[in-house]
């Protein structure tokens, strides 16, 4: 009777095991199941009438610094120069001063309009209304038509023989390269002891264009202060292949903008031929 008593204990006791580990077994499959359910309905079809989930879509500011991105050595220089490269609300400058070009003296109003291509420029001189003009798409145009001779010239000095430019010109496709680092300037002289400003050379040169649309010099160096990380020369070459030099000074904060007050140009062996002085910028945003 005992021995009888002590089996069917020892039946209970399996069997209620038995139910226990499946009733575990059974419970860890369907907290799997529930781990894994939002990944496979993430990969069904949405019902109809459903809405989608909202997708974080990146700002203008971050948009922006991400294509200036593209050239550490132009991203750099746009950290330096304020926010009008980076911060909505400031893609559009206008700078008013004087020209000098040989002799003559004359009002010139500069817009620069920021744009997908880089920037749109309008020209306006004297007291008339913008009247040279360019963009990557068409170039330099005089009243909605190209440009040829002076004033060619003069709209190519304008436009890219500008800080800004180095900073854009990637938006278009152009192409830097560090030509050399930490070189003195080339009229110093060659004294020993030299302890003056040093200067990283960058060149940035234009993508090919055969529709009549580009510019005199297909390239242009860029001489960046290495401890200010400013532009202060331009150099590139005038349509008979003569050297020009564009000289960056009087870099100041306007509108809390840092440019240069005073761009000068020189040719062949240091002639001043045009200079150009600015009296007013100001920036805001695109209309």
């Amino acid at each position: 009777m005992k021995h009888t008593t002590s089996t069917s204990r020892r039946r209970w006791f399996l069997c209620t095991l038995a139910v226990f580990v499946s009733s575990g077994l059974f419970a860890l499959t369907l907290y799997a199941r529930a781990l894994l359910t939002p990944a496979i309905k993430g990969a069904g079809p949405v019902p109809a009438g459903a809405a989608a989930p909202p997708q974080a879509q990146p700002s203008a500011r971050a948009a922006r610094s991400r294509n200036l991105a593209l050239q550490p050595a132009a991203q750099n220089f746009s950290r330096r120069v304020g926010r009008r490269f980076v911060e909505p609300g400031r893609e559009a400058s206008v700078l008013v001063g004087t020209l000098n070009v040989g002799s003559e003296q004359q009002r010139v109003r500069v817009e620069r309009l920021q744009d997908d291509g880089g920037e749109r420029i309008e020209v306006s001189l004297g007291d008339g209304r913008a009247t040279l003009s360019w963009d990557a798409e068409h170039g330099p145009l005089s009243a909605s038509r190209g440009t040829e001779g002076s004033e060619r010239a003069l709209i190519e000095r304008l436009v890219m023989d500008s800080p800004d430019q180095f900073a854009l010109a990637q938006l278009r496709g152009a192409s830097y390269y560090t030509v050399a680092r930490n070189v003195r300037p080339t009229d110093d002289g060659g004294a020993d002891g030299y302890v003056g400003s040093l200067y990283d050379i960058i060149r940035v040169g234009e993508p090919a264009r055969g529709d009549g649309k580009g510019w005199a010099s297909s390239w242009r160096l860029y001489y960046v202060n290495t401890v200010t990380g400013l532009i202060e020369k331009i150099v590139s070459e005038d349509e008979g292949g003569v050297k020009v030099e564009a000289t960056l000074s009087e870099w100041g904060t306007h509108a809390g903008e840092t440019l240069p007050s005073r761009v000068t140009w020189t040719r062949g062996g240091g002639q001043v031929f045009m200079e150009l002085n600015l009296n007013n910028v100001s920036h805001g945003p695109k209309q």
